[in-house]
């Protein structure tokens, strides 16, 4: 989910959700770098935390965004199982897919996200879990 933040007043900063697994539990206050066009900054960071049992789990989508934006995405597989990304653009229904290694990242910098689904694969018939973590930082 996109949670929308509101700027301090007279600040530089903004309140921003800090999610665990799609599920907010708290806020942080990070400061926003001011860039030259942009008005509004959100930083989301998330746990990837699922069975290697081949089935898509969403861990952002975005509701409403009708501005258009730039997103810098950061995964990181941190078990020894492969994850594959979609990301899905908002703008022209563009997906990316990217297979990320055990134990790599990958960045994607991209325009309008819409949605970011993670699938784990096994490589045997145990049931193991493949985590991670995300971080998306929206300018728009």
């Amino acid at each position: 989910m996109l949670y929308k933040s509101s700027p301090i007043p007279q600040s530089n900063f903004t309140i921003l959700p800090f999610s665990l697994n799609g599920a907010a539990v708290g806020f942080k206050k990070r400061k926003c770098k001011k860039k030259r066009g942009f008005d509004i900054c959100e930083k989301i960071c998330g746990r990837i935390f699922q069975k290697c049992d081949g089935k898509a789990r969403v861990y952002f989508r975005s509701l409403g965004i009708h501005r258009p934006s730039t997103s810098v995405l950061k995964i990181e597989n941190d078990s020894n199982f492969q994850m594959k990304a979609f990301i899905k653009l908002g703008s022209k229904k563009k997906i990316i897919e990217q297979t990320i290694d055990g134990y790599q990242e990958a960045a994607f910098v991209v325009g309008s996200i819409y949605k970011l689904e993670i699938i784990c694969t096994r490589v045997d018939e145990e049931d193991k879990f493949c985590k991670g973590k995300f971080e998306l930082m929206i300018r728009s």
